[in-house]
């Protein structure tokens, strides 16, 4: 059959007819070894006086009649025919799935000394299957059943642990891995040594990348977005942990009448070590039902979800824990290779990066689900601390001058230095002349004089004096004698009426003043 004009045809469908018709179905084709299939043949057609034939991959079955049940089946696939001796059925085809051990459990994060409960389901197994349980490959003895109750009180915080099911007849179960968290935000602020890094201050009038800033009624400043279907961001000029030991914090505001779904992205650079120069996403989607936190490491694509390193916490609004009109505390803990994430004091992500190092920055990215609307989202108070190990004692305290000489009204800029180079300095004053200047409480002293002289000039640092460095202070207007030809002219010195003269390098026009006679 075809339908065409005089320019144009369709394809040709060839339709074939026959006198008689053999046709085969099922409810299903996919079983399990435990299960059993029927199939039905469907006659059309005179089919007196011939003989039927069922074949099950080619060949023939002893079964009788227009149905054929099949049970106790190997894994793998079948074709089934129904023919006679010049009449072929379709062939239908049907699939033995192997079978198999299901092992799952509650939540993927635990802490020592919870008990963590795995169930196993067996498809394709006989009920009188015996399930034995293995944790890190060690076969738990006289465990069986379809439940495992495993306790953590001797777990080592920080650990992974693998648990697995297999039926005596040899079927394996899938691998569940399951962490031992410990709470990283308490052990770096119980730490001696914690204290704060950065903060980062909202001045109104300042720039925050593509933010803008907002003020609210008890006049609290934070960063909103006004930028329609695309990304809000903001890269800060903070001062960054030096060791792998800190607290990435802000505040969230989240309105009480969000209807979209946006993603909350502050990123830290450098955070993978193989990968120094992405950015490793320390994500919160938000959204009208609640908020669920994940990371996202650049390198590899790869997505952490609560689902998979959370400890099962409801995060929706109804759940207590994020609130929905008000502002939400934010924390990103990392403690070596140890990573979790915090909403309102509760951990509701942890997982190991192997490899993660100290951030080498750190940017926020406000994004609208679909790149389509206005992220309604709110900032603030946003801070890196973290564990600061304590300096070294000062040794000593040098100091150096930026000129040895100088005219009156000009400047020296001294220095001081400490040894060793990272010592702390807290307490700094400098002297002249052994007396302290008032306001000079920096490394650096700018030191300047309108009266000609000697001026000895030091630096005391907690407590710790350097030696004096010297300053020659000249006349205003008059040479250096000690800058070698720095005057274009003379240098003249008058004393008890006494002139003395010295000449330079090119003639000039001389005026001396004599001291006056009295008599």
């Amino acid at each position: 059959m075809q339908y065409k004009n005089d320019t144009l045809a369709s394809d040709k469908i060839v339709v074939t007819v026959v006198d008689k018709m053999i046709t085969l179905t099922s409810d299903t084709t996919q079983i399990y070894p435990t299960e059993e299939i029927v199939i039905t043949a469907q006659l059309q057609g005179d089919f007196a006086g011939e003989t039927l034939t069922w074949y099950v991959n080619g060949e023939a079955q002893e079964e009788q009649g227009t149905t054929l049940t099949l049970s106790n089946l190997a894994a793998g696939t079948y074709i089934v025919q129904y023919n006679s001796a010049d009449i072929e059925s379709n062939e239908f085809t049907f699939t033995v799935l192997e079978s198999s051990v299901e092992v799952t459990t509650e939540k993927n994060s635990y802490f020592v000394g919870e008990k963590a409960v795995f169930e196993a389901e067996l498809a394709g197994l006989s009920d009188e299957e015996v399930i034995e349980w293995y944790v890190d490959g060690t076969k738990q003895e006289g465990v069986t059943g379809a439940s495992f109750e495993l306790d953590l009180s001797d777990a080592e915080a920080g650990s992974k642990i693998i648990v697995y099911a297999q039926t005596v007849s040899g079927v394996k179960s899938n691998e569940v891995t399951i962490g031992i968290a410990f709470d990283v935000m308490a052990s770096i602020k119980e730490n001696e040594f914690y204290k704060t890094i950065y903060e980062d201050v909202i001045e109104e009038g300042g720039t925050y990348g593509n933010f803008s800033v907002g003020k609210d009624e008890s006049g609290e400043l934070y960063l909103y977005s006004e930028v329609s279907s695309n990304s809000t961001y903001y890269t800060m000029n903070a001062k960054m942990p030096t060791n792998v030991e800190y607290l990435f914090e802000y505040e969230l505001y989240i309105p009480a009448d969000i209807s979209t779904t946006n993603y909350v992205y502050p990123c830290l650079a450098g955070l993978n070590s193989k990968y120094p120069a992405g950015m490793v996403e320390l994500a919160w989607e938000v959204n009208a039902e609640g908020v669920r936190p994940y990371v996202k490491d650049q390198s590899t694509g790869k997505e952490y979800l609560h689902t998979e390193y959370g400890f099962g916490l409801d995060l929706s609004y109804e759940g207590g824990i994020a609130k929905k009109g008000d502002w939400n505390a934010i924390t990103v803990a990392v403690s070596g290779n140890y990573i979790s994430a915090y909403i309102n004091g509760e951990m509701a992500l942890f997982f190991e990066m192997i490899g993660a190092t100290v951030p080498s920055g750190a940017s926020f990215n406000l994004f609208p689900d679909g790149g389509v609307g206005v992220v309604p989202l709110r900032i603030r108070n946003i801070s890196f601390s973290g564990i600061v190990e304590p300096a070294p004692d000062l040794v000593s305290v040098t100091v150096s001058l930026s000129s040895v000489s100088m005219q009156a009204g000009g400047t020296v800029t001294a220095t001081a230095t400490l040894n060793p180079f990272n010592a702390e300095a807290n307490a700094i004053a400098w002297y002249v002349n052994g007396n302290k200047v008032d306001g000079a409480n920096e490394l650096t002293y700018t030191f300047t004089t309108e009266t000609a002289g000697e001026y000895r000039i030091s630096c005391e640092v907690d407590g710790i004096r350097s030696a004096e460095k010297t300053v020659t202070v000249s006349a205003a207007g008059g040479g250096d004698p000690t800058d070698g030809g720095s005057n274009a002219g003379l240098w003249i010195g008058i004393a008890a009426g006494v002139v003395v003269i010295a000449a330079a390098a090119v003639a000039t026009v001389l005026i001396i003043r004599k001291k006056k006679n009295n008599n």
